[in-house]
């Protein structure tokens, strides 16, 4: 992929990976975060991240296995993060796995995109969005005063929601 079409996108990250390696002495892989899984400016990246929301705020669970070795069929010499992914529940509804909202629903998202993750070796990390409730801005999710309900901790930082123990009790890849 050449990234012709996003130039000024691609100048202006070139730059930013310039600065970072004037700057850091250890010579660390430079990646970002990126919001999409075809980002036109991967090829620049020691590490290919992106936040992913399969199942959530677009398509299936699922389709996060076949876009990671779409990605890596690419850009097979890199590694690739998830650098954020998850969804949201309301603290203490409990239900099925197939019901949006529900604890169980986010725990099950949760447990498909990392088994997906740990199925492919070149998966080099993942990160999980987010760990506590949070506000967020003016105007956003205003039937719970502008709380972010995706965290594995309600707000109060300490009531754990069942991804919480999802979370935790993640097999690691071998």
């Amino acid at each position: 992929i050449d990234g012709g079409g996003a130039p000024v996108y691609r100048a202006w990250l070139g730059d930013m990976k310039d600065a970072v390696r004037e700057l850091d002495l250890h010579e660390r892989p430079v990646t970002w975060a990126s919001g999409s899984s075809w980002d036109p400016a991967f090829d620049l990246a020691d590490v290919i991240g992106f936040n992913e929301y399969f199942g959530y705020f677009y398509g299936a669970n699922a389709d996060l296995g076949p876009t990671l070795d779409a990605v890596h069929a690419t850009y097979p010499d890199k590694p690739i993060a998830i650098t954020e992914n998850g969804s949201w529940s309301y603290l203490g509804l409990r239900g099925g796995a197939d019901e949006p909202g529900t604890e169980d629903w986010q725990a099950a998202n949760l447990q498909s995109h990392w088994d997906q993750v740990v199925a492919r070796p070149y998966v080099a990390g993942f990160m999980f969005w987010v760990l506590k409730d949070y506000k967020q801005r003016l105007g956003y999710n205003q039937e719970l005063n502008g709380i972010s309900t995706m965290g594995l901790l309600g707000w109060d930082s300490q009531t754990r929601r069942v991804a919480f123990d999802t979370f935790r009790d993640a097999t690691p890849p071998r």
